[in-house]
This record gives C-alpha cells, structure tokens and sequence, in this order.
C-alpha cells in the first residue's frame, strides 16, 4: 500500500483497486493480510542449504528440520505463535484481530 501513499491521499475505492490489480491481493479487501507460507520442496530446501552454506548470517542449520515437509510444519507452528501474541495485542487494545486487508486498512486508520 506504500506506493499509494506517494501519490498523495487515496479513496478505499482506489487503494481496492489496486490491491485487486497486485498478485495475492487479487481479492481486494477480502484477501488475506498475512501472506501465504511458501510450500517448499525438497529440492528447494537443498538449493537454500547450499547457496547459504557457510553464511554467518544465515545460521547454521543443526536446529531446523531435514526436509521441505519438516520445515513448512515448523513455519506454520512459527506462524500460529506469532499470530496467537498479535491477537493478545489487539485484544488487550481491545481492538479486532487482523486477518483480511480490510481489517488491517480499518485497524491503521481507525475506522
């Protein structure tokens, strides 16, 4: 949504038109605010292994799981955690949680 924002103040009609014209926001206000976890395969994940072999900043890879199916299972644990504070934060403001960008336009704006 930052590119909106260059152009100077936008209507909700204009910011659903251009989430509708973007990838994975093609449902316009009813698509999913947090984007969807990647599907890894194993050959990809053995491809990531490789490139980012020795990279201090990458890691070492001792703690994660040795195939693609054994990390999309951790990820999707990672994301239900991070998703399960997010929403202690908003019920603590006593706000809704956020799931569809809609959500996430009312949330920031106020609405």
């Amino acid at each position: 949504m930052g590119a909106l924002v260059v152009g100077g103040p936008s209507t909700k009609a204009a910011i659903e038109d251009h989430l509708r014209r973007m990838k994975d926001t093609e449902a316009g206000w009813r698509s999913p605010c947090w984007e969807e976890l990647h599907q890894l395969t194993d050959e990809e994940l053995r491809d990531l292994r490789d490139h980012f072999e020795g990279d201090p900043i990458a890691g070492a890879w001792d703690d994660e799981p040795e195939d693609a199916a054994g990390v999309i299972a951790a990820d999707a644990a990672r994301r239900e955690r991070q998703l399960a504070e997010i929403d202690s934060y908003s019920a603590a403001l006593g706000v809704a949680p956020v799931r569809t960008m809609v959500e996430l336009f009312d949330f920031m704006t106020g609405s």
